[in-house]
């Protein structure tokens, strides 16, 4: 399938201390490693790391991982912003992307791998567990006028979307990965490898 995986790693890191996120360290390798290596196993291209207050370090990073970056220049608007600014660089044969935030570094390929399998152009996947949802989430081209749209952090970000549209499959999972945010100092601690 074509599309492409738009890591959002353009976040402060406010409640870890103000520390880019994507440079921390998820079992010998670094958040933002592991999530690019998920998107490459998918079989995505290009993956894109969307960056912002660390702009120059988790670019470095992620031009060593072989990574396309785009800076958010207006990361106040919060992660809408980011989709908007990692969609500019989709191709017009991308059947849609896949977003996934970098927070989110232990999620198991199979679960990526049974996300893609649900992927249109038209529909919007998101992986449960527990019946809730969580990342990395599959946005079909269809939606990426709405992602796009400058109103859509305001309306409450891609979340918005999910519950607008009628178009939403929601697959379930046993990967507590899709659910484990690493926002806080007692996440990170109690942060399981696989």
């Amino acid at each position: 399938m074509n599309g492409l995986g738009i890591i959002l790693a353009a976040g402060r890191g406010e409640r870890l201390g103000g520390v880019a996120k994507a440079l921390l360290d998820a079992g010998g390798r670094s958040f933002l490693a592991a999530v690019v290596a998920g998107v490459r196993a998918a079989g995505l291209r290009p993956v894109v790391v969307t960056g912002g207050p660390f702009a120059s370090e988790v670019a470095a990073a992620a031009r060593a991982l072989e990574a396309t970056v785009v800076v958010n220049p207006d990361i106040d608007r919060g992660m809408a912003s980011s989709i908007a600014a990692g969609l500019t660089v989709s191709a017009a044969d991308d059947a849609g992307a896949l977003l996934w935030p970098v927070d989110h570094p232990l999620v198991r390929p199979d679960t990526v791998a049974t996300i893609l399998e649900q992927a249109t152009a038209a529909d919007i996947v998101v992986p449960t567990l527990e019946g809730r949802g969580g990342h990395p989430v599959w946005f079909g081209r269809l939606h990426f006028a709405a992602l796009a749209d400058p109103g859509l952090g305001a309306r409450g970000g891609a979340r918005a979307l999910l519950a607008e549209n009628p178009r939403v499959i929601r697959v379930n999972c046993s990967d507590r990965g899709v659910r484990y945010d690493i926002d806080t100092p007692p996440d990170y601690a109690k942060m399981r490898l696989p």
